[in-house]
């Protein structure tokens, strides 16, 4: 119903329901706001400062947790170079035993070579001197054969071979006649002399 400047009168007792709608429907979208309100108000100073020192000790425990990282993170760092350090010591120390091995296979490779050349060396000296002494053995050898042959011929190996005795003197001369040291008692032969040739 209007009344006399224009506004709208609402008449409670003809539609008392849709104004009470109205009325809790309002009521719904302020209450919150109003009790936020009421209640910042109320404990507004207490949210700030409690967030103050959230934020406060939110950067505190972050930088305990960043230092206590860092450490962590050196100390496995360090553990880590401590592994690596003790596993480049294993290998250097297995290396190192290889070495040695090797060392000893290669010197025991110098000295038994050097042993069988020493053997090989021994070995023909000795066949050079068992030569020689077969060469002298066998040469003897020979002496002996030859003086049993001529033991066996009635000669001695020590001296020449006997000569015969002559029939005669060794003084003897045949266009003499006779020995040049005997006194006579033998004819001797005397050329004749020649004459002048006769013609017929």
């Amino acid at each position: 119903m209007d009344d006399d400047d224009g506004h709208i009168m609402i008449d409670n007792e003809d539609d008392p329901i849709q104004v009470d709608q109205t009325q809790g429907f309002f009521s719904m979208i302020t209450s919150p706001f109003s009790s936020s309100i009421e209640f910042f108000e109320s404990y507004g100073w207490f949210i700030l400062i409690g967030t103050i020192l959230l934020y406060f000790l939110y950067q505190h425990f972050k930088q305990r947790f960043v230092n206590t990282n860092r450490r962590s993170q050196s100390f496995r760092n360090a553990k880590n170079e401590d592994e690596e350090l003790e596993r480049i010591q294993r290998i250097e120390e297995v290396r190192r035993k290889q070495q040695e091995a090797y060392d000893a296979a290669a010197k025991r490779y110098l000295e038994e070579k050097k042993r069988k050349e020493d053997q090989e060396a021994l070995k023909k000296v000795e066949e050079w001197e068992k030569q020689k002494q077969g060469q002298s053995t066998k040469s003897e050898s020979n002496k002996l054969e030859q003086a049993d042959e001529l033991s066996n011929l009635g000669l001695s190996s020590s001296s020449k071979i006997q000569k015969k005795p002559r029939l005669r003197g060794s003084d003897y001369n045949p266009l003499l006649g006779s020995s040049s040291g005997s006194s006579g008692g033998s004819c001797s032969w005397r050329p004749g002399k020649k004459g002048p040739a006769r013609g017929g």
